[in-house]
């Protein structure tokens, strides 16, 4: 019976406030999701990193571009990690603060003494107008519905690999 009250706790204090599932890139191309607690400040999402061994830092390491899902919504972020004695300190004040006693109890468990705090911030130009053609781009060759492809038109613009998108027809 005091098993079952205990992992009760546990569950509860894990689960039972705001859980959000943040996905990174593993070293073999998948797709890792992890579930974190989050907390904000500075105008940033923040999330923890038990200790450096944790595959979800390294996931961060090897590729910043991170997806956050919280309230229904999938969010393209750049993470920067803090892996000293003051990131420390600011990530578990920061879910301290959010967390309360869910938090002091899972520090009765797991040793956050090597905590390292992660921020996320959106990437910048993340709304960035695409570049536009005005007109046929020289060399082009048009068809009853515009450009035959964009990919074709972004040649013939002269800028290979970057998208174009196609004149209105």
């Amino acid at each position: 019976m005091l098993v079952a009250v205990f992992i009760g706790i546990t569950v509860i204090a894990t689960e039972g406030q705001e859980v959000v599932v943040l996905s990174t890139r593993a070293q073999d191309g998948s797709t890792r999701q992890t579930r974190v607690w989050v907390a904000d400040a500075d105008g940033a999402a923040w999330i923890e990193s038990a200790n450096s061994e944790r595959e979800l830092y390294a996931d961060i390491r090897r590729s910043p571009a991170v997806s956050l899902y919280r309230d229904g919504k999938s969010r393209l972020y750049l993470a920067r990690s803090f892996a000293d004695a003051e990131g420390n300190q600011r990530i578990r004040s920061l879910l301290r603060e959010k967390y309360g006693w869910a938090d002091r109890w899972l520090q009765q468990l797991v040793d956050t003494s090597k905590s390292i705090a992660v921020r996320l911030d959106p990437p910048p130009n993340f709304m960035a107008p695409r570049r536009q053609v005005r007109g046929p781009a020289p060399g082009a060759a048009p068809t009853s519905r515009g450009w035959s492809t964009t990919r074709q038109a972004t040649r013939a613009a002269g800028a290979p690999g970057r998208p174009i998108d196609r004149p209105a027809s």
